[in-house]
């Protein structure tokens, strides 16, 4: 796995490799907030990341004199001596085909720089495509326990885009998000990305992502450690990353007021980084998604009114007007949902190189 030394650096400061406990997972390394106030300081003093590696103590108390990671600053110096466990670290990962992008590399994916702000990912592992990251597609959630009707219309919707040549970006949890990534994957022309709070290691051994990763149709990544398990908050962080990296949201099924769905959905909704779209289908909507409804969600009836042939064109008449509060240029992270709008534009299809070239990810 080949890093530059300012990767490398983003890896020491921010992932958890050498945690022991749940506690240490999420608090021994720096937060994506504070990697971003960190690169900010960085590039002000005219610094590359590199740089921190040749300061002794006394030098990087005097970089953080005055900022708020002063409090960090004995963590960090002993984070940034970290580098050889790191890369003990990252080659056992690479052998299991696991590899990773930084937030100092030109090929991260530009969506999550541009609507996520200073709270995106300063890194994620990936197995698979890498190229499928940020391209054209929907987003699809819903909940783990589903009935018969919904897997039905999660079935349909992920053989419509796979249909269709879309990627579809979800979770990977059990219940809808799974449901609609395989299904997807049974299209001749089915892409899938899987965002993951359970571990990257585990999730890649599933028959059909095996096949679809070495077809090179699938990427799983993950902004957490791949062999780490499933915490709350760790759905919770990606549910915005799922959002961030397509051009349309579907809620299939959500509870009301509670549960990841459910949140990810209304985080979406405030800041609008995407048009969320939520399923009806009569009497027997749930009351999360009628009430996702009335508070600025997209119906989507069901039985749904397009097919593998004018899907495209229905999400792109559909979003027509549509305003987004992310801006195209500069940081975002501060821009409220009022200034920089813009109407969306959706291609919703993957560019011709990217299917007539199946070896360009990990170029």
């Amino acid at each position: 796995m080949q890093l530059s030394e300012n990767a490398k650096v983003v890896l020491m400061l921010c992932c958890p490799f050498q945690a022991k406990s749940e506690d240490e997972e999420k608090n021994q390394v720096l937060s994506p907030g504070e990697w971003h106030s960190f690169a900010h300081l960085l590039k002000q003093r005219s610094l590359e990341p590199e740089d921190l590696l040749s300061l002794n103590y006394p030098q990087l108390e005097g970089l953080l004199e005055g900022d708020p990671l002063m409090k960090k600053v004995g963590a960090i110096h002993s984070l940034l001596r970290s580098g050889g466990t790191l890369s003990f670290h990252l080659e056992s990962l690479g052998n299991r085909g696991i590899q990773v992008v930084t937030l100092v590399d030109d090929d991260y994916p530009e969506r999550l720089r541009k609507r996520l702000g200073n709270q995106a990912p300063p890194f994620l592992f990936y197995a698979g495509d890498k190229a499928l990251l940020g391209q054209p597609g929907i987003a699809v959630v819903g909940s783990r326990q589903i009935d018969q009707r919904v897997l039905q219309m999660t079935r349909e919707l992920g053989e419509i885009c796979g249909q269709a040549g879309l990627v579809v970006y979800s979770g990977g949890a059990k219940g809808v998000d799974e449901t609609c990534m395989k299904a997807a994957l049974e299209g001749v022309d089915g892409y899938t990305v899987g965002v993951l709070a359970h571990p990257l290691t585990e999730v890649m051994r599933t028959i059909e992502y095996r096949r679809a990763i070495e077809k090179k149709r699938m990427c799983l990544a993950t902004p957490f450690l791949p062999e780490k398990g499933f915490q709350v908050w760790k759905a919770m962080y990606r549910n915005a990353i799922i959002y961030a990296l397509a051009d349309v949201a579907v809620v299939i099924q959500s509870d009301l007021n509670k549960g990841g769905t459910w949140a990810g959905a209304k985080e979406n909704l405030k800041k609008r980084w995407v048009p969320l779209f939520v399923v009806d289908w009569g009497a027997q909507t749930p009351a999360g998604n009628r009430e996702l409804i009335k508070q600025g969600g997209i119906n989507l009836p069901h039985p749904y009114p397009f097919d593998g042939k004018s899907i495209k064109e229905w999400f792109q008449q559909s979003v027509a007007g549509w305003k987004s509060s992310v801006l195209d240029e500069g940081d975002n992270s501060k821009a409220a949902p009022s200034r920089g709008e813009k109407a969306v534009q959706l291609s919703l299809s993957l560019p011709e190189a990217q299917k007539a070239d199946p070896d360009s990810a990990n170029k």
